[in-house]
């Protein structure tokens, strides 16, 4: 499906930076995912408020809609496969 390359894109490309940002904070596994954790609630967050600014009318094409469809509205769903990896690390 089209639709979910261009956010399977970012992430792949946003995964090195959080890796390297991750390792200056500590290298030990838990604080790494201390780290990870921290960027998933924030993601969490912003895809909360991504939802409740969704139009009624589902042809309707707006702001929220469109970061619903890229990175913003799915880096939630990205990061749990990231802490998953990390955690099966151990």
């Amino acid at each position: 499906a089209f639709w979910s390359l261009p956010s399977e894109v970012a992430f792949y490309l946003l995964v090195p930076v959080l890796g390297w940002a991750s390792r200056q904070q500590e290298r030990s596994y838990a604080s790494r995912g201390v780290w990870f954790f921290s960027i998933l609630v924030l993601a969490v967050v912003m895809r909360v408020q991504i939802s409740g600014h969704l139009p009624t009318d589902p042809a309707t094409v707006t702001v929220p809609v469109l970061l619903g469809f890229h990175l913003p509205g799915l880096l939630c769903e990205f990061l749990l496969g990231s802490l998953a990896w990390l955690f099966v690390q151990r």
